[in-house]
């Protein structure tokens, strides 16, 4: 029994030294590669290039060679790093030259606003002298706004007049054949519900590709108040009727009813508008004729005539 307790105990202690074995290899594992990326080390790295700074009435259309490869010295720990992790270094292109379609960036010129892009790396040699593209020059059009409206009123209420869009158009930037195909710019949806009071609301512009707007946002205002019905009889006007003949409707007034403001309503007159019979439109063999709304005034809506034909009678 002691004996087996003996070997027991011997086999926990040399359990014990492999472990403090496999810990003190780990350490000294860690401590030299910390050592090695300590130092410091020359390599060459390959960079890509991302366009800043491209004057507006240019837009980049083909880039020939969209990396940098510079000789630089650094830590190990830095050189891993961007080696590992996708850095990008800016090439402001208000630096370029542009000539016909063809630009060029000077790589070598622009050493120093290169190496002011890294702060643990200098740049020893830079291999890449020079990155060429095209380009094409923007073409700008200045077209309409349109409104995606999504307003639901409540009962009796409704805009007086237009939704007012400012501005109403905006000036859009990009290459001719794009914007050749442009005629107006949506909005994005305008959503108002049951809504009872005027509002002035500022919405985005929908993004159109490789297209540059002036403005991407517009201001929509509109006055909102309550409408009410009203119901007026007119008579039926007739024109273009030879002084010859005499012209008989049946029948000879009309009623029409309208909806318009509560403020407004009550000085809008039998005047204000004019429903008229053209003579000339009359077709042959035929007693029944389409009238007319020939005037109106502003905001009014829902205009709905008690008919829409009459008929006649000629007397020579």
């Amino acid at each position: 029994m002691k004996e087996l307790i003996g070997k027991l105990s011997q086999f926990k202690i040399e359990k014990v030294k492999l472990r403090l074995l496999l810990l003190c290899l780990f350490l000294s594992t860690i401590f030299w590669i910390i050592t090695k990326f300590s130092n410091t080390y020359s390599t060459l790295l390959t960079f890509e290039v991302e366009f800043v700074n491209i004057p507006e009435k240019y837009y980049i259309t083909e880039i020939d060679n969209n990396e940098i490869q510079i000789s630089a010295s650094s830590t190990g720990f830095q050189l891993f790093l961007y080696k590992l992790f996708n850095y990008k270094i800016e090439a402001p292109l208000n630096r370029a030259q542009f000539d016909n379609g063809n630009g060029f960036f000077n790589v070598e010129n622009q050493k120093i606003q290169i190496q002011n892009q890294f702060k643990n790396l200098t740049i020893q040699n830079i291999g890449t002298k020079e990155i060429s593209f095209s380009y094409m020059p923007y073409q700008e059009k200045k077209v309409p706004v349109v409104l995606k409206n999504l307003i639901t009123y409540k009962l009796g209420y409704y805009t007086l007049g237009k939704i007012k869009l400012n501005p109403d158009s905006i000036t859009i930037r990009g290459i001719k054949n794009v914007i050749d195909t442009i005629n107006y710019i949506y909005t994005k949806p305008l959503i108002l519900e049951e809504i009872s009071e005027s509002f002035e609301k500022e919405i985005a512009l929908e993004k159109i590709e490789n297209v540059k707007f002036i403005n991407d946002k517009i201001t929509t205002e509109a006055i909102v108040t309550q409408f009410t019905d009203k119901t007026i009889t007119l008579p039926i006007e007739i024109v273009n009727k030879p002084d010859s003949i005499t012209l008989k409707l049946f029948p000879e007034e009309i009623k029409l009813t309208f909806t318009a403001s509560i403020d407004k309503i009550g000085d809008i007159k039998t005047s204000s508008f004019k429903i008229i019979f053209d003579y000339n439109s009359i077709q042959e063999n035929s007693n029944i004729k389409t009238i007319e709304l020939n005037k109106k005034p502003d905001n009014i809506r829902n205009i709905r005539m008690e008919f829409s034909e009459v008929e006649y009678l000629i007397k020579k």
